[in-house]
């Protein structure tokens, strides 16, 4: 009986810390102030928007973000360069919903994260790209979209994500 209590704690723990929901963009918060121009692995996040306008990929492409409940909100405890772009996507109507990986404050490495990257200055609500170039790059490709597809429904898709 002590085995299966441990069993079931445990799973119940697994659920709390690690479940998968779907979010609009907009509905979650950058932790951060500022991000990189780049992801990890060298590419510019100005490559990755032009392949994500093109439809060559779609967020389900990149790794699931991983966000929290705090003060009443959801919040980007890792992905916030990948939510830069998917806040993007939404405000073009190209991207309504995204799959997140929802995380819980009390796992111990969960607190970590967020605390060394909580560095918002306007609560969630905006981030500076640090790399002024890219950030033009990404300036430039959305008006360009924009006035390239006006009143033209996003290639490949019939209709937005419910």
């Amino acid at each position: 009986m002590c085995h299966e209590h441990y069993h079931n704690q445990a799973a119940i723990r697994f659920l709390i810390i690690f479940s998968q929901i779907k979010l609009r963009p907009s509905e979650i918060r950058f932790t951060q102030d500022s991000i990189n121009g780049y992801f990890s692995s060298g590419i510019k996040l100005s490559e990755s928007l032009a392949e994500l306008l093109s439809g060559e990929k779609t967020p389900a492409h990149f790794e699931k973000m991983k966000v929290c409940e705090f003060r009443e909100a959801f919040w980007a405890v890792t992905g916030n360069r990948r939510l830069f772009l998917f806040k993007i996507l939404e405000s073009l109507d190209i991207v309504d919903m995204i799959s997140v990986s929802r995380v819980s404050l009390n796992d111990d490495k969960t607190r970590e994260i967020f605390q060394k990257r909580y560095t918002t200055v306007s609560d969630g609500k905006d981030v500076v790209v640090r790399v002024p170039e890219i950030a033009a790059e990404i300036k430039n490709m959305v008006q360009k979209w924009l006035t390239d597809h006006k009143g033209k429904p996003f290639p490949g898709r019939t209709q937005r994500n419910k």
